[in-house]
């Protein structure tokens, strides 16, 4: 859509990035002149009706007023683009990474952050949606510099598995395929179906991401898949140095069965009680301006 000025009520004014799923863009609401994000996606590619778009408007409806989700301002339809309007937020974790001078978070943010990340997911997952694509660049912090929270955003990939009443949704065969990303677990690699767990696994994966380990760097499908599976039986072959802090948390979330109840809280403990101090989760995240630009560490 950059070859519009204005759409409906908001005026383009940059690009901010762009993916699989669509651009994003900077706009100006003309009606009250607010910054905000619009997410381009396209409805139809190859000639087939895409849903993702769509997928995701629908979830962000249904988490409105769920803390660590972005609200949804407004969505329409134009040239067969669906256009999807939330706040402008600041990054993604994947941005502050690659910006930051050791390419990894501290082990106090990467705890910080693995909590803040799995209690969203528990209210992501009584709401009966499984997201399926975490990683650390659908993980944004905002929506200011001197307020700086986490949010988890694109589900474009999510979907439904239960009723609010906890009746169980069977998904679409077509929507198990997730073999190639390197953050998928390899119950969804082998095109089994994902649940609530497969989430709090690409938890793990991202925490262990941001800590400045990829052990999932084999380039066959094969080879990623015995990683994945090597790091799920023996977590702390990896973990080890100044990131083993992260083993009991890391063994606690591998040692689950895949339909049994997953205890949000016991997790969440194992992050922040890990140091001789717990961890501040109530503050805002510390960003530190650095060579012209705020960073993460």
């Amino acid at each position: 859509m950059a070859e519009f000025d204005t759409v409906k009520s908001y005026r383009f004014i940059e690009e901010l990035g762009s993916g699989a799923f669509g651009q994003v863009f900077r706009v100006e609401d003309l009606r009250d002149n607010k910054i905000c994000a619009l997410k381009v996606v396209e409805e139809v590619k190859d000639g087939i009706e895409d849903v993702s778009g769509k997928q995701e408007v629908r979830f962000l409806k249904a988490l409105k007023g769920v803390a660590g989700i972005p609200d949804l301002l407004d969505s329409f339809s134009m040239e067969k683009k669906l256009c999807i309007i939330t706040p402008l937020l600041l990054s993604d974790l994947g941005h502050f990474l690659r910006h930051n001078p050791n390419r990894r978070f501290t082990p106090k943010t990467v705890a910080r952050i693995g909590n803040d990340l799995i209690t969203i997911l528990k209210s992501v997952h009584s709401h009966g949606i499984v997201h399926r694509d975490i990683k650390p660049d659908n993980l944004l912090l905002g929506e200011t510099l001197q307020n700086a929270r986490l949010f988890l955003s694109d589900f474009g990939m999510a979907f439904r598995y239960s009723t609010a009443g906890g009746v169980k949704i069977r998904a679409p065969r077509l929507s198990y395929s997730f073999e190639q990303p390197v953050h998928t677990t390899p119950v969804m690699m082998v095109e089994n179906k994902a649940t609530p767990l497969d989430d709090v696994v690409m938890s793990l994966y991202t925490l262990v991401f941001i800590s400045g380990l990829f052990p999932f760097n084999e380039p066959t499908w094969t080879g990623r898949y015995f990683q994945k599976s090597d790091f799920m039986d023996s977590p702390e072959t990896i973990l080890v140095g100044e990131n083993s802090w992260l083993v009991p948390f890391a063994e606690k979330v591998c040692g689950y069965e895949k339909e049994e109840i997953v205890d949000y809280e016991e997790l969440c403990v194992l992050l922040t009680n890990s140091f001789d101090a717990p961890i501040d989760t109530n503050s805002p995240y510390e960003l530190t301006p650095l060579n012209g630009r705020f960073v993460l560490y």
